[in-house]
């Protein structure tokens, strides 16, 4: 990572970052407004919650919703088939 951002003693860096936190006083209280650090996340966050409890509540609601009763439909008679005639007989 070092040679990545053009550091030439990586170790001798981190040694003088530590030393400059443990000198840096530490503020006992929170800021007095919160900071958000990644605004587009959260609205990403927050609009998928929200899409997620609607389709949830929908499909509650899908679910026990009372089934509906069928309307009665009349089913078609079959139609006789007329029975054959009997066929005349030849006479002699």
């Amino acid at each position: 990572m070092g040679e990545v951002l053009g550091l030439a003693d990586v170790e001798a860096y981190a040694t003088g970052t530590e030393q400059r936190f443990e000198q840096a006083p530490v503020s006992a209280k929170p800021s007095p407004t919160p900071v958000l650090l990644a605004p587009s996340l959260y609205a990403v966050v927050a609009r998928t919650s929200e899409l997620a409890t609607q389709l949830s509540d929908q499909a509650t609601s899908n679910l026990t919703a009372p089934a509906g009763t069928p309307a009665p439909t009349v089913a078609p008679s079959p139609s006789r088939t007329p029975a054959p005639s009997p066929s005349p007989t030849a006479r002699p």
